[in-house]
């Protein structure tokens, strides 16, 4: 009996030597990429805008005896996703001519909004959209009967501006 007793505990400790040889790490090695408390610029990615969105639900609506174009665009990063920026967005509504000779004749209005400062961000920022919103008056009616085209151009307060077009339907 005491032979059988220790040739389990041998049997037992053998089988946990076996048992501890296939535990081994089975991930990358990661002994090059350990964190480091310095960073390098040129590798820090940080989101910005690099596109822009004209919400379709832009529109005329009349608000007090005068035409408002109420507008919602959208800004987005590099990944496609909705972010705020610092910059100056310039609206041009052109007249609405035939998609033959381009989709947009002659300039109808323009209006420029800076959006620079944390006050005029919380003015214009939409959560619930994640974009912005901006009432834009005008004075001729006859306009928001016929329609127009909408032209929005972002010129952020670093790096490249770009703009988007949509046809404005009649009111």
């Amino acid at each position: 009996m005491i032979m059988n007793i220790a040739s389990a505990k041998y049997s037992c400790l053998a089988i946990l030597i076996l048992m501890s040889l296939g535990c081994v790490n089975k991930g990358t090695d990661n002994t090059n990429t350990a964190l480091d408390n310095r960073s390098d610029e040129s590798f820090v990615w940080q989101s910005k805008p690099v596109a822009i969105r004209i919400y379709p639900s832009t529109r005329f609506r009349k608000s007090e005896n005068q035409i408002v174009l109420e507008t919602r665009v959208e800004l987005f990063d590099e990944m496609g996703d909705s972010v705020k920026g610092a910059g100056m967005f310039a609206f041009e509504l052109l007249e609405a001519v035939s998609s033959t000779s381009g989709g947009a004749g002659t300039q109808l209005y323009t209006w420029n909004a800076e959006l620079l400062t944390l006050e005029s961000q919380r003015q214009h920022y939409d959560p619930i959209s994640r974009g912005y919103l901006f009432q834009l008056k005008m004075h001729d009616q006859q306009i928001a009967q016929q329609g127009a085209v909408l032209r929005v151009v972002y010129s952020p307060h670093t790096g490249k501006r770009f703009s988007s077009e949509m046809q404005i339907l009649p009111h």
